[in-house]
């Protein structure tokens, strides 16, 4: 059996690419909203550092109190059904919450920042059980499906760190 290369998996599995690319706009739209998130917090706390930590570690411990009992939703329910309905929660709640105007207070900023993560914590198992119905051991390797984040990340590591060497040279 040969192993397929990563660029190879996205030419030729559709359904792994149409994942790989909702899964690159989610993760848009959530550093987006995090990025967010911090000036809403320094705002409501007249730019307190310990204020914008706190965005992120509210992230960090509802994720981690989220994660165990998520992973039983997508053992239950459609996984393609649990991914889509996660994103669009996220999606409807910062459009709720934008359009009222509730982000007034530093505890509506935190509360919203762990509404969104656990919407990301019902994601992420949901995306790791789907990926071996669309990637099937001839095509790839399970480690190579479900190292999609490590690809993902890989290249937005390697993206940054190009970037930054050819912005430290301008300076």
């Amino acid at each position: 059996m040969a192993k397929m290369g990563y660029i190879q998996l996205l030419r030729s599995n559709r359904p792994f690419r149409r994942l790989f690319v909702a899964n690159e706009i989610s993760f848009i739209g959530d550093w987006f909203t995090v990025i967010a998130l911090f000036i809403l917090a320094g705002e409501a706390s007249d730019n307190s550092p310990l204020a914008i930590a706190g965005v992120l570690a509210s992230r960090s411990f509802s994720l981690a109190a989220a994660q165990p009992f998520t992973g039983m939703l997508a053992d239950r329910y459609s996984r393609k059904g649990l991914m889509i309905g996660a994103n669009l929660a996220s999606l409807i709640i910062l459009v709720f919450v934008l359009s009222l105007d509730l982000l007034g207070s530093l505890t509506s900023v935190y509360i919203l920042a762990v509404v969104m993560v656990a919407a990301r914590a019902v994601f992420d198992p949901a995306e790791y059980a789907y990926l071996p119905n669309i990637c099937s051991e001839e095509k790839a390797s399970h480690s190579k499906c479900s190292g999609i984040r490590g690809m993902v990340c890989s290249t937005r590591v390697g993206f940054g760190n190009r970037w930054t060497d050819h912005l430290t040279l301008w300076n």
